[in-house]
């Protein structure tokens, strides 16, 4: 059973086909079936790439690295969730969550839910509960049968992450984070280090500004931040969560390629 809040921008991983051969229903292999998902997923000219593609290409370094080291946990089926930092963490969030979802599938292993959770400056700690008490503690018998996986884009001081994990904790909840990157100044940071103590593993990407640029770009995935946990759809945006999607399925295909073919 997933755990599933409905987003716009949500990656939809590929069935799994199946062959026959001599009467006999047959698999491709893992390989094959990457191939197959990135021969339908075609790159635009790049002409035709906006902003959007070029902030999913900024991202690439980062997610092919986490989920290189993510393989063996996804291949095990080893996370029953995936919480996402909301709103500038969906983005990643959305591709991590394909690249899951597509090796799950080919693996015969029960896909991680995903649910988006508001945690910042501007939100009180007691709203971050809220939202866990409405979204994972209803199933929490089920997520706490595996780990939880918290993707963001950028780990500053640790605050939003530290409000995430703390009712994970609480309830008793494994979990690992992921970030795109983590500030050199973040492991002075006290909490930061409550998170260093309670996280399984904490994965990050290359060391350069790619959190940094997603962190500031809250737009990309086409929905506002607003009080209590609720994003807002933007004005005027639909066409820009469309060509998000989009890009977020050329980046699952990109990362697959890189993990399974490169």
């Amino acid at each position: 059973m997933d755990i599933k809040l409905k987003s716009m921008t949500e990656v939809e991983s590929p069935p799994v086909p199946v062959n026959t051969k001599g009467g006999v229903p047959t698999r491709p292999s893992i390989i094959d079936q990457v191939k197959r998902f990135v021969t339908r997923t075609p790159e635009l000219p790049t002409a035709d790439l906006g902003d959007y593609e070029t902030d999913a290409r900024t991202m690439e370094p980062s997610v092919i690295k986490t989920c290189r080291q993510l393989k063996p946990d996804f291949e095990k089926g080893k996370y029953s969730l995936i919480v996402v930092d909301d709103i500038s963490g969906r983005l990643p969030g959305l591709a991590i969550k394909g690249v899951a979802d597509f090796i799950s599938n080919v693996n015969h292993k029960q896909k991680p839910g995903i649910v988006f959770i508001q945690a910042s400056s501007g939100i009180h700690h007691w709203e971050v509960v809220n939202q866990f008490n409405q979204r994972i503690l209803p199933h929490l018998d089920i997520v706490k049968r595996k780990r939880v996986l918290i993707v963001t884009d950028y780990i500053n001081t640790g605050s939003s992450i530290e409000m995430i994990s703390a009712p994970l904790t609480k309830n008793g909840i494994r979990f690992d984070v992921v970030a795109l990157e983590i500030s050199p100044f973040a492991q002075n940071k006290g909490n930061y280090q409550k998170i260093r103590k309670s996280a399984i593993r904490i994965l990050s990407g290359p060391s350069e500004t790619v959190g940094t640029k997603i962190y500031n770009r809250p737009d990309l995935s086409g929905l506002g931040k607003n009080r209590y946990g609720t994003p807002k759809v933007m004005p005027s945006s639909r066409d820009s969560v469309i060509a998000a999607r989009r890009d977020i399925k050329r980046l699952v295909a990109r990362t697959l390629n890189a993990i399974y073919a490169g």
